[in-house]
């Protein structure tokens, strides 16, 4: 085997005796001597040249060791491990958060060198925030669900499970945590009814805000494990549909320091209107905000009880599509902000609801409504809105979104007329001090620019008209656009002297 070192220069050089490019751009043509020599050194030349592979591969590895040490070496001498574990540990803080997120970045740092995961698996605000995402990935490196919940000493517990093929973890998952209990402070879960059922009733006296995402079929105790949070403050519920069945039944247990609740029913799912009033019924004393959305049936049930289901504490009600339902069905006597979403294909006049409820005994001179949303745009009927808006003399807010590219929707010029003063007139609602309209096109809103206009000048001040004071509207906002999308937006405002 050729000395790489001391033989290859002296090849070279013999080789490029009778083989170089100024001979060969001369014309150079070898005799046979000379052809036999430029063969054997070619012959020669290539014989070295795994020699000289193994060389380099040997090279490389050798810099890659060198590189990996300077590295290391580097590593050794930086500042940070200086530094005190305190400022490393408000450095971890800065980086993973106290978020749900938290707990991800927390693993890759702990993976970094025993001295890092040491340091953070020290700080507890890392992990208060569980989630069973990822689950198939932990490892040694990786806390369980319990020992997650040690680590985070005595921080309450954000507790997180989004649905998925293996419904036996949320029952693993809650099971593992039982011990800290206590600690639960929101609960994020989501799996088919059968799951909730066999979860037991588990004292959790500091539960404030519960999430569930419910697949049917409905059970009747897919709920009952909440009769331990003795301190909910806010539940969130959205239903999903499961081989076509209905929610003919939400029963949950008695909530009496709810305070907000969401209902939603996903796509092609209907929940029936005596689940919902059943519902309603375990938290009507303390709920003072309600959110419905989806599918209800069963308005016309001859079996649900005629009297409407009261809600004295309700001070916020947004309901959309069929939910609206519930105006007919439900009473809201100190009732401050009223949201209203048409769906399409409804089967009941959202006008004619609103109509029958502000018409209630409940609502009598409805002096606590401040705030109306009105964004119906399928079935407009004027004299009917206009009816509406004569009940609430007492209204400060209003907004009418309509979603319609060739109508005004509620918003039209005699509308607006209606809302304009006059001497001689009272106008509706005079003590309005803003409005909100959106619309879907600038065409829209150039169709009643001028009367928009006037009924703004006719209330830059505070007035009187045929003996009735008219507050100043000192708030006007139109937003042009779909909702959900990029809008623009143009607002005018007053400063009443």
């Amino acid at each position: 085997m050729l000395d790489i070192k001391q033989d290859m220069r002296p090849l070279l050089a013999r080789s490029v005796t009778y083989a170089n490019v100024e001979r060969q751009q001369a014309g150079f043509v070898p005799s046979t001597a000379e052809r036999n020599e430029v063969e054997f050194t070619m012959s020669l030349l290539a014989s070295s040249l795994p020699d000289i592979d193994a060389e380099i591969g040997r090279l490389y590895v050798l810099r890659e060791r060198v590189c990996t040490q300077l590295d290391i070496s580097k590593s050794v001498l930086a500042p940070v491990w200086r530094l005190p574990v305190e400022i490393i540990s408000q450095i971890f803080l800065h980086v993973c958060g106290t978020t749900s997120e938290a707990f991800d970045q927390a693993v890759v740092l702990a993976r970094v060198c025993l001295s890092w995961r040491t340091i953070a698996w020290s700080i507890p605000q890392l992990w208060n925030h569980i989630s069973s995402s990822g689950t198939h990935t932990r490892t040694r490196a990786v806390p369980s669900f319990a020992e997650q919940a040690a680590l985070s000493g005595t921080l309450p517990l954000h507790i997180n499970h989004l649905r998925g093929s293996d419904d036996a973890l949320p029952a693993r998952l809650l099971e593992e945590l039982c011990p800290h209990a206590s600690r639960w402070r929101t609960l994020e879960i989501g799996a088919p009814c059968a799951v909730f059922d066999a979860i037991p009733i588990i004292d959790m006296p500091n539960l404030a805000d519960v999430r569930i995402d419910l697949v049917g079929p409905p059970t009747s105790e897919s709920l009952g494990f909440l009769a331990g949070a003795s301190d909910l403050r806010q539940l969130t519920l959205k239903l999903f549909p499961n081989l076509g069945y209905e929610w003919d039944i939400l029963q949950m247990p008695p909530l009496r320091t709810l305070t907000r609740l969401t209902l939603v029913m996903r796509q092609f799912t209907h929940i029936s209107l005596r689940a919902v009033l059943s519902a309603l019924s375990h938290c009507s004393l303390s709920l003072a905000y309600l959110k419905v959305a989806g599918g209800i049936s069963g308005a016309d049930d001859l079996s649900v009880p005629s009297g409407p289901t009261i809600m004295n504490g309700l001070l916020v009600a947004d309901l959309a599509g069929a939910a609206l339902a519930l105006l007919d069905r439900v009473a809201m006597p100190r009732i401050e902000e009223l949201i209203l979403r048409e769906r399409k294909h409804m089967r009941h006049d959202p006008l004619s609801l609103l109509l029958v409820f502000l018409c209630h005994p409940a609502h009598a001179e409805h002096r606590h409504l401040q705030r109306l949303t009105v964004a119906i745009t399928w079935k407009i009927d004027q004299d009917l809105f206009l009816r509406c808006l004569e009940k609430l003399g007492e209204l400060r807010e209003l907004r009418v979104e309509n979603d319609s590219w060739d109508t005004l929707g509620l918003m039209t010029e005699d509308t607006v007329n209606h809302l304009t003063c006059t001497d001689d007139r009272i106008p509706l609602l005079p003590k309005l001090s803003k409005v909100v309209l959106r619309f879907c096109r600038r065409e829209l809103l150039q169709m009643i620019q001028s009367p928009l206009r006037a009924m703004l000048m006719s209330r830059e001040r505070p007035r009187a008209c045929a003996s009735c004071d008219v507050s100043a509207l000192e708030d006007m906002q139109i937003i042009v656009g779909m909702r959900g999308e990029t809008s623009q937006i143009y607002r005018i405002r007053h400063t009443t002297t």
